[in-house]
């Protein structure tokens, strides 16, 4: 199965996820309000991540609250073919396997 490759918000989203595991809407939505980001529209990419299976909203007990991590499926299979098409430039970013 050829995924096509997220962009833009969604892919920024993504690899935000992947870089700060269990990270909560409130985080993300501060994390794009200090990029001048448009706040309606982090739920509505959140949703559309979550629908295609991407990534996972999960309950983090230490913070008592819901944390998004990507999905280890399809959003594993995405971070491969990001990885592939250069998009990831090195291991490093692929903090993936280190974390789960």
């Amino acid at each position: 199965m050829n995924l096509k490759l997220l962009t833009g918000v969604r892919k920024l989203l993504f690899l935000t996820i992947l870089k700060n595991p269990g990270i909560t809407k409130a985080q993300l939505c501060a994390f794009s309000q200090a990029r001048g980001g448009n706040l309606q529209r982090i739920g509505h990419h959140l949703m559309g991540l979550e629908s295609e299976g991407f990534i996972e909203a999960s309950y983090v007990k230490k913070q008592g609250k819901f944390g998004y991590f990507i999905a280890k499926g399809k959003g594993k299979r995405m971070l491969e073919s990001l990885q592939i098409s250069g998009q990831i430039l090195n291991q490093e970013d692929n903090i993936y396997e280190k974390k789960h």
